[in-house]
């Protein structure tokens, strides 16, 4: 069930650590959808790169009704993210989710978990 996974010298647990794999003729320009598990975001404006096959999704179970406002599962789960993408993910793409008590899913951009790498290797 939990994934330990190493990162910067500490053990950490990710509830659920899912790999979605993309065939081949996935590799093409795609339609944006609305979907969470698509492969459009708001990076790559609906595209799917020929060197994407498979997407990483690292989803983090949290009883709160809105994880997302608070700075400290965000932070936690941004960390998560990091870790897979440099210890797991060789070039795949990683997003990452909350999943709530009530069976939403409310996805972290990435562009979010990049900001938060920074700040985190700077400590």
């Amino acid at each position: 069930n939990e994934v330990p996974i190493a990162h910067d010298g500490e053990l950490l647990r990710i509830d659920r650590l899912v790999q979605l794999a993309h065939p081949p003729e996935r590799a093409r320009p795609a339609p944006r959808q609305s979907s969470l598990f698509n492969d459009a975001s708001d990076e790559d404006e609906g595209t799917v790169n020929a060197a994407d096959v498979s997407t990483w999704w690292v989803l983090d179970y949290k009883l709160h009704h809105a994880p997302a406002a608070l700075e400290a599962y965000r932070e936690q789960l941004l960390r998560y993210a990091v870790a897979v993408e440099r210890g797991v993910s060789a070039g795949a793409r990683v997003r990452c989710a909350f999943i709530t008590g009530r069976g939403e899913v409310i996805e972290v951009p990435r562009s979010t978990a990049k900001a938060t790498e920074s700040v985190l290797s700077e400590r």
